[in-house]
C-alpha cells in the first residue's frame, strides 16, 4: 500500500519525525494528520514525532509572511535538532564574519 498510514508497522523504528497541517486546509482535511500522528503512537512511533496544527491559513500551511516566517523556523528547528545536532548558524566565528 502506498499510504503512509497504512504502512505504519506496529513497534517499527522510525525516523523523526515532523508533522504538520492546518485546521482551515480546505483541500486535505486536518483529521488525516491527526489520525497519522494518533496510529504513530498506538504503534508505539512517536519517539521523535512532533505534531504541529496551525489554526489558520489553508492548504499552504500559513495565512500571511509572519506565519511562514514561523513554520519556516519551526521546520529549521526541527532539522537542527534532528539531524544537525551540532549546527550554530551563528555561531561566535560567523558572527565576527557577518559584523566585518
Amino acid at each position: 500500500q502506498s499510504s503512509p498510514y497504512h504502512n505504519v508497522a506496529l513497534g517499527a523504528k522510525s525516523p523523526p519525525l515532523l508533522v504538520t497541517t492546518s485546521t482551515r486546509d480546505d483541500r486535505v482535511h486536518p483529521y488525516h494528520a491527526r489520525a497519522f500522528v494518533k496510529r504513530l503512537e498506538e504503534a508505539g512511533n512517536c519517539e521523535g514525532l512532533l505534531y504541529y496544527e496551525n489554526i489558520e491559513g489553508g492548504h499552504g500551511g500559513a495565512a500571511d509572511p509572519k506565519q511562514q516566517a514561523f513554520m519556516m523556523c519551526l521546520y529549521i528547528e526541527f532539522l537542527c535538532k534532528t539531524i544537525g545536532k551540532d549546527y550554530a548558524p551563528f555561531s561566535e566565528q560567523k558572527q565576527a564574519t557577518l559584523a566585518a
